[in-house]
């Protein structure tokens, strides 16, 4: 996949949403994921406290867009 977009002058930025339980991304897996795509274009939400408050999610899987457009 980095071949293709390196091949095609396509930059991807991988977004890991915020979850309502705050549980934590594999730290392996975004060292991985870091190193594949730069440190720079990996954004880890999982423990983002500021967008676990319970009206910011319609159920512990979906957050609202206030959410979604801070992420953005």
């Amino acid at each position: 996949m980095v071949d293709f977009c390196h091949r095609h002058h396509t930059r991807i930025d991988i977004v890991i949403s915020p979850n309502f339980d705050q549980e934590a991304f594999h730290p392996h897996d975004l060292a991985i994921l870091r190193q594949l795509f730069g440190a720079h274009h990996v954004f880890d939400y999982t423990r983002d406290t500021t967008m676990t408050d319970y009206h910011q999610y319609y159920d512990p899987a979906h957050y609202r867009p206030m959410v979604a457009n801070r992420i953005l």
